[in-house]
């Protein structure tokens, strides 16, 4: 086996059981039979996973390293996650911590269309941090919701998008709300010669997706919200690949795949590496300090994710969210540097009643943060 997959898992287990589980997760996740009946010579050389190590952690847990026939992945994005983690989610204790994947497999993706360059390109803002909010909350009347994305142009945010909750009920009222929303925003960056990006949340019916997607495009925008663990990681993929947008990836429904205990998937692999091979350029996730529980530890390892080297995959964008305000500002600049997106969304409609004013008492906080910034 030249080149495999290689996939460490985390195993809550006595001791005597941690090396027949590890060959519970070789077998499962590749021929699904009992080790007994399997017997054909390829079959045990080139399908079923080799365990390589079995290893006491330092919380008493045992970590198992297994290589899996890179083919075995089938070129997929789906197939991959199956590959890995399928069946053995279902069975308690055993949680995926790391994935290396070789060259052939990581061909096989484009990751993302944009990365932190082509962001950066699109804003023109360099050397600082972007600024994003989202427009919320639903209920509001268009003009509202239009406004507010106004405002936050005006006061030189960098990216405005809409909040995951924001889902109209037919396409009309979708082409209604996101063309009045962008044509608010283009007045602002015309009337100021800002650059500020609208990305609509793109949520509708699998086989309506692409024609709203389409739309967002005819109306000159350059990006969309997508919930990849909602919709799909290969849906959200394909469907901003195939425009040519702007994949924000928003962390609904992730905590179910991240936050299972003993099961699950370690936070930076799903929320960083898994994301970018299915071409989010912004991965969104929950700040320590705000409203969920996440340790700086889990913080860190997803921003690492997103920007390590992974093939030729252009780096991400990390995207700290969820209530952040002002005053911590200093400590995400100092954690992050320069390459991630604060995403602010209550915490800057309470800081001024005027939302422009907001955007910019933000907006000169980063920048007072990060020396050297280069204007924008």
């Amino acid at each position: 086996m030249s080149d495999p997959i290689l996939a460490t898992y985390r195993i809550r287990a006595d001791a005597a059981e941690a090396a027949s589980i590890a060959r519970f997760i070789a077998y499962e996740q590749t021929v699904e039979l009992p080790e007994a009946l399997v017997d054909d010579p390829f079959l045990l050389e080139h399908v079923v996973g080799h365990v390589l190590a079995v290893e006491v952690a330092d919380d008493g847990c045992f970590h198992v390293r297994i290589a899996f026939e890179a083919s075995l992945a089938s070129g997929q994005l789906a197939q991959l996650i199956n590959l890995v983690y399928g069946n053995v989610s279902m069975y308690p204790g055993i949680r995926l911590q790391a994935l290396a994947l070789p060259p052939s497999v990581l061909e096989a993706f484009r990751g993302p269309g944009f990365g932190i360059q082509g962001l950066r390109d699109l804003t023109g803002v360099h050397g600082r941090p972007l600024l994003s909010t989202a427009v919320k909350p639903r209920g509001l009347p268009v003009a509202r919701l239009a406004a507010l994305a106004a405002d936050f142009a005006r006061g030189g945010g960098d990216i405005v998008k809409d909040d995951q909750n924001l889902v109209d009920p037919d396409f009309a009222s979708f082409r209604a709300r996101v063309g009045a929303i962008a044509e608010a925003v283009a007045r602002v960056n015309a009337a100021t010669g800002g650059r500020t990006l609208y990305f609509p949340h793109l949520s509708a019916r699998h086989a309506d997706l692409h024609r709203y997607a389409a739309f967002v495009r005819e109306a000159w925008l350059r990006g969309v919200l997508l919930c990849p663990h909602v919709l799909g990681f290969d849906t959200a993929r394909e469907i901003a690949q195939a425009h040519g947008l702007v994949h924000m990836a928003h962390p609904a429904l992730s905590g179910a795949m991240t936050q299972a205990g003993d099961n699950g998937i370690e936070f930076g692999l799903a929320m960083g590496t898994l994301l970018r091979l299915a071409g989010a350029d912004i991965s969104v996730f929950v700040t320590p300090g705000g409203r969920f529980r996440f340790s700086e530890a889990q913080a860190m390892r997803l921003a690492q994710a997103c920007t390590e080297p992974l093939g030729a995959l252009a780096p991400a964008f990390p995207c700290p969210a969820g209530g952040m305000d002002i005053t911590k500002i200093p400590h995400l600049c100092g954690r992050y540097g320069r390459d991630a997106v604060f995403l602010v969304g209550g915490a800057l409609q309470a800081h001024d009643p005027y939302f422009a004013r907001a955007t910019t008492a933000y907006r000169e906080a980063i920048e007072r943060c990060i020396v050297g910034a280069r204007p924008t």
